[in-house]
């Protein structure tokens, strides 16, 4: 897995350069609007993407890469009441039982409980 993801990064990294170069030397407007795309995006699709990996980790391995990748998310939701209320709304709507939520920790990672 480890090499799949220095892949994946490594690819990105060079997406970016591209895209700079475009945006610098030739000043394409389109690669303008792609990299204001990525910015906004991205975040956007990193939160999103917390509910489908908790959902798919209760049927699955890999509770420990999510507990990893998603710990800023899951340290706003140990830390505030509303946060982690609205976590679990959304784990709910991606088909996590309510019986089978993870219970959040102080130290950002999570532990599971089962019914």
């Amino acid at each position: 897995m480890s090499p799949v993801i220095s892949a994946l990064a490594i690819a990105f990294a060079a997406f970016c350069v591209w895209l700079a170069v475009r945006i610098v030397n030739r000043r394409e407007r389109w690669a303008k609007g792609v990299a204001v795309g990525l910015i906004f995006c991205l975040p956007l699709i990193y939160v999103l993407s917390v509910g489908p990996a908790v959902a798919w980790t209760r049927t699955h391995c890999g509770r420990e890469i999510v507990s990893v990748c998603y710990r800023p998310i899951f340290m706003i939701g140990a830390h505030h009441a509303e946060s982690q209320r609205l976590l679990r709304d959304y784990f709910y709507f991606c088909g996590v039982s309510k019986r089978d939520f993870p219970l959040f920790m102080k130290s950002g990672g999570i532990a599971w409980i089962s019914g």
